[in-house]
């Protein structure tokens, strides 16, 4: 029988969350929002008020404004703002509640509120709901789970991730912390 243990209990050095942004269809303002988040992993206050133009534009139809709330949340998340973060995957929830992407943010912004238990259950429904990125969702399952001290799962998530994105190294760098032993 093997039993999995961690190798080192510095949680708080765990790298940070991966997320997803979704891609809007034609030109204009919600385009521009999803150039910002794509293009800047570290992006500023006039990337956010891109996306609050195009939000505040009215000329994007439901799923377009669905998105662009995803990735204005998504750069609120970048910039450590998650309480406006989740605000915004509230609101992409109300308008497409059916977008993967959202349960993916949104596990990720609650992995950094200390929500873990709760980011445990938006994860799995962007899992459910065939999350464009399911490598991004297994790796912050992965987090999760370390973060409540649930080792196997863990273990399993950052493994699914490393599977699904082979030579990814966050979650290269996350098993690193693990040692199965025999018992």
């Amino acid at each position: 029988m093997y039993r999995l243990i961690f190798l080192a209990a510095v949680l708080f050095a765990l790298p940070l969350t991966a997320s997803a942004q979704v891609l809007i269809i034609g030109g204009g303002a919600g385009k521009d929002c999803y150039r910002a988040v794509s293009l800047n992993p570290f992006p500023s206050q006039r990337h956010e008020d891109e996306c609050t133009a195009a939000i505040e534009s009215a000329s994007l139809d439901r799923v377009s404004l669905g998105a662009t709330y995803i990735n204005r949340g998504i750069i609120r998340m970048r910039r450590g703002d998650f309480a406006a973060s989740l605000e915004d995957y509230a609101r992409a929830e109300r308008l497409t509640p059916n977008v993967g992407a959202i349960y993916l943010n949104k596990g990720a912004a609650l992995i950094g509120t200390g929500q873990y238990a709760n980011a445990l259950a938006s994860l799995e429904k962007s899992l459910a709901l065939d999350t464009h990125d399911p490598y991004a969702a297994y790796y912050n399952l992965g987090v999760a789970h370390e973060y409540l001290g649930q080792a196997e799962p863990a273990f399993e998530s950052y493994t699914t991730a490393l599977e699904l994105k082979p030579g990814w190294t966050l979650p290269s760098k996350a098993l690193e912390r693990f040692s199965v032993v025999r018992q």
